[in-house]
């Protein structure tokens, strides 16, 4: 990946993010994300704060009715 092509996929993040739309947001990942966060606990009601797997199109690992941004 070069430099110009890093700064246009951080701000296609960035834009997603910042729209809310979380189809937008999920399709900057794979499928074998793994994130670590606090949030975790209370969204998904995880103790392990960990999120594993398929997350794309509200997968099984991250359904959109737990939405973070909301």
């Amino acid at each position: 990946m070069t430099t110009e092509q890093a700064k246009a996929m951080a701000r296609s993040w960035i834009t997603a993010w910042n729209s809310h739309d979380m189809d937008a947001i999920l399709s900057h990942y794979t499928g074998d994300l793994e994130m670590n966060t606090p949030y975790i606990l209370s969204i998904m009601n995880d103790p392990s704060g960990t999120l594993h797997g398929n997350i794309a199109g509200g997968g099984p690992a991250f359904p959109h009715s737990c939405d973070p941004l909301s």
